[in-house]
């Protein structure tokens, strides 16, 4: 009984350690430093830049598997991902979707893990301070 009592406490806490860099990344938003043409031919590539930053104190935001996702009119979208950020700074050579650019999305890549061991993407993404695309 005594081992299934430790065993429910070390459950618990590594539950409640994990929740930790969860709400850690609240409150970030991403700026995005490069002009996005939106009727930029699909198929082409593109350096965009950009920075994470805490919205309440302006501190970098550093992570790795740090995404931005080119989403076209239609729904077709592209993804690339950046080297782990110094500084809240990141660069990535994203193409272009079919049709445009439409909207972006910045964010870091996870997974997310059901009872079954089945494992599937799962993103947190972030506020955008700006909106890049010229129309």
């Amino acid at each position: 009984m005594r081992s299934a009592s430790v065993c429910l406490i070390v459950l618990l806490c590594s539950l409640l350690l994990s929740a930790f860099p969860v709400a850690a990344k609240d409150g970030v938003h991403a700026n995005v430093h490069s002009s996005i043409p939106a009727h930029a031919r699909a198929g082409s590539q593109l350096n965009i830049t950009w920075t994470l930053s805490n919205e309440e104190d302006g501190e970098p935001f550093n992570a790795c598997r740090v995404f931005i996702r080119l989403i076209g009119p239609s729904g077709d979208s592209t993804e690339a991902f950046a080297p782990c950020g110094a500084d809240g700074r990141y660069s990535a050579l994203a193409e272009i979707p079919k049709g445009g650019v439409s909207a972006i999305q910045i964010g870091v890549a996870g997974t997310m893990s059901d009872q079954e061991g089945n494992n599937e993407r799962s993103d947190w993404l972030m506020a955008l301070a700006n909106d890049p695309i010229e129309k």
